[in-house]
């Protein structure tokens, strides 16, 4: 199963790589890196360049599972097969049958607001 699937992290395994040389290739002479926004740049953009690389040379991707398929298939109607159609159905106020908001320090929330 491992190797059937070994294509999926040939992808991961590619940017990282791809880092690693960009990082080594614009060091200065101490050894310090030229661009410090070099890294989040990169991270920022390996969602558009898996996207893109993908679009011109697969096009399959659900075939070869690199995305989820679809959860549910959906009807006119207001329900879909595996729950409901809107975001704010009942499955989501459930959270708060399980946290007890008692419990929270609501100082510690309002003091870590600016960050």
């Amino acid at each position: 199963a491992f190797l059937q699937n070994f294509h999926l992290l040939v992808v991961v395994f590619g940017f990282e790589a791809g880092l690693r040389l960009i990082n080594h290739w614009t060091k200065d002479e101490s050894g310090q890196s030229r661009y410090p926004l070099l890294s989040p740049i990169y991270f920022i953009l390996i969602t558009p360049i898996f996207y893109l690389g993908f679009w011109m040379f697969s096009g399959k991707g659900l075939d070869d599972e690199y995305f989820f398929p679809p959860l549910t298939e959906c009807s006119d109607s207001n329900e879909c097969d595996g729950g409901p159609s809107s975001l704010w159905g009942e499955s989501v106020w459930e959270i708060f049958h399980v946290i007890d908001l008692s419990t929270i320090s609501w100082t510690a929330v309002v003091r870590s607001i600016p960050t």
